[in-house]
C-alpha cells in the first residue's frame, strides 16, 4: 500500500490529505487563509473529474480557519461521509460567537456553519450527497466499535471508535469533554441577553443575535466578553484525530510492514525567526517504518486547536491514546492552534520525531510562537511550518 499524506499550504488554517493508491483520500480540516483562497486552491489541487474518493472528512472544529473551503470541496467532491464533534449547547454557543468576531464588523453570518449545526441537531444524515456521522464525547464503554471507512457506519458513534481504511491503517477520533460557559464572569448588563441567545434552539436565530449583540457593542467589548465567557483568549474545544498503522497485537514490529518513508519540505521560516531557511529530504531514513521498538514512522495525530496548555486536557488526551495502543507509537504530531504559546504542552512531543503547524506568512497572531518552536526543538522533536507560499509543501510518502 502507498500513502501520501499532504499538509498543504494553505497559510492560517489546516488542510492535510492523506491518499490511498491515488485512489481513496482522507481529510483533516479544510481551511485556510481566506474562503476565496481555499477555492482557487481546491481548484488547482483537485481536478474536474477527480479519481480519488474522498473517503472520509474529519472536522476539528467549525472556527472559520478550519472551514472556509469545506463548502467548496463538498461541492467540487462526491466526499462519502463528514464526520463531526457532536454539537453541545456550549460548543455551538462558542463557535457561533468566536466566529463572528473574526469579521471586520462582526456582523455576518456563516450559513454554511449554520446549516451544519441545524442538520446535526435535527437528525439530518447528508448535507448535500455527504453523510454525516457525529462524534460523541468520551465513553465509559469498555468495547468500543469498530468500521469499515467504506461501510455502514451509524450516524452518531463515540469517541475512540476506530475507523478502518484497512486491516492495518485506522483513525481514531477524540472528542474531549465540553468545557463549560462562565456566564458569572460576564458583566451583569451583558449577562441576561447572553443567556436568552445561548438558550434560543434555532442556529439560525441564534447566530443573527450574536451578529446583533457583536455589532451593539463592538468586536472590542465583546472580545472582552468572550474571554471571560470561556475562560481565554481561544476556547479550544478541537477533535483530535490518530492517524497510522496499528499492527495486530501478536504481530512482531517490523514485519511484514517494512517499508521507507520520505519527506520534502522547503521552508522559509525567516518571518518567524526560528532556524532561518530549513531544507530536508530524508529518503529511505530508517529500513524499516519503526525508529524504535514502539514509534511508527506513519503515525500521526491531528490536534486542530486542542487546547494541550491545560495540564488535565494533555493528561487526558495521552491516557485516551495510551488505552487504544496508539500513543507510544506516534511519530509525528501537528502542533496545535497554529503553533500558539497558549496550546504548548511538553508532554505531547516527548518521543516524538517531527511536529508540523500552519500558519499564515503575516497572520496577525503571529503564529506560531517562536517559543513554542524552540521548545519543541529542545526537545529533539524538528518542528516545521507550512504557510501559503505554494512552492512550501510537506509531503510524506509511505509505504507498507
Amino acid at each position: 500500500m502507498e500513502v501520501t499524506r499532504i499538509f498543504h499550504p494553505v497559510g492560517q488554517g489546516g488542510f492535510y490529505t492523506e491518499s490511498f493508491e491515488d485512489k481513496r483520500m482522507v481529510v483533516y480540516d479544510c481551511g485556510g487563509k481566506s474562503r476565496e483562497f481555499m477555492e482557487e486552491y481546491i481548484d488547482s489541487f483537485i481536478p474536474e473529474n477527480p479519481k480519488q474518493q474522498i473517503e472520509a472528512i474529519f472536522i476539528s472544529h467549525l472556527h472559520d480557519d478550519h472551514i472556509n473551503g469545506l463548502q467548496y470541496l463538498l461541492h467540487k467532491t462526491s466526499a462519502k461521509r463528514l464526520f463531526l464533534p457532536c454539537f453541545s449547547q456550549e460548543i455551538v454557543f462558542e463557535t457561533l460567537f468566536y466566529n463572528s468576531l473574526q469579521k471586520p464588523n462582526g456582523n455576518s453570518i456563516n450559513s454554511f456553519v449554520v446549516s451544519l449545526i441545524e442538520s446535526v441537531r435535527s437528525d439530518r444524515s447528508f448535507i448535500g450527497d455527504t453523510r454525516i456521522t457525529t462524534i460523541s464525547d468520551e465513553s465509559s464503554e469498555r468495547e468500543l466499535p469498530s468500521y469499515s471507512l467504506n461501510g455502514n457506519i451509524p450516524p452518531i458513534i463515540p469517541s475512540g471508535t476506530h475507523l478502518n481504511e484497512d486491516k492495518f491503517w485506522v483513525y481514531i477520533p477524540y472528542n474531549p469533554k465540553s468545557p463549560k460557559i462562565k456566564f458569572s464572569k460576564v458583566d451583569i448588563k451583558y449577562r441576561s441577553t447572553l443567556e436568552q441567545i445561548y438558550y434560543e434552539k434555532s442556529a439560525e436565530k441564534q447566530a443573527r443575535d450574536i451578529a446583533d449583540f457583536v455589532k451593539k457593542y463592538s468586536v472590542k467589548t465583546c472580545k472582552e466578553i468572550y474571554k471571560a465567557l470561556f475562560g481565554g483568549i481561544h476556547n479550544s474545544q478541537s477533535m483530535p484525530v490518530f492517524s497510522g498503522i496499528l499492527p495486530p497485537n501478536n504481530m512482531q514490529l517490523g514485519h511484514p510492514l517494512t517499508s521507507f518513508c520520505h519527506f520534502d519540505i522547503d521552508i522559509d521560516c525567516h518571518h518567524h525567526d526560528f532556524h532561518g531557511h530549513c531544507f530536508i529530504d530524508w529518503h529511505h531514513c530508517t529500513p524499516h517504518n519503526y525508529l524504535s521498538s514502539k514509534k511508527i514512522i506513519s503515525n500521526f495525530l491531528y490536534t486542530g486547536d486542542f487546547n494541550a496548555q491545560k495540564e488535565e486536557n494533555t493528561k487526558a488526551i495521552i491516557k485516551f491514546y495510551k488505552e487504544h495502543q496508539a500513543w507510544d507509537t506516534i511519530c509525528g504530531i501537528q502542533i496545535p492552534h497554529h503553533g500558539s504559546k497558549h496550546n504548548y504542552h511538553p508532554a505531547l512531543y516527548e518521543g516524538c520525531y517531527y511536529a508540523v503547524a500552519s500558519a499564515g506568512v503575516t497572520n496577525k497572531y503571529r503564529h506560531p510562537h517562536v517559543d513554542t518552536l524552540n521548545k519543541i526543538y529542545q526537545q529533539k522533536c524538528y518542528p516545521f511550518v507550512v504557510t501559503e507560499n505554494s512552492p512550501i509543501r510537506f509531503e510524506q510518502y509511505i509505504h507498507y
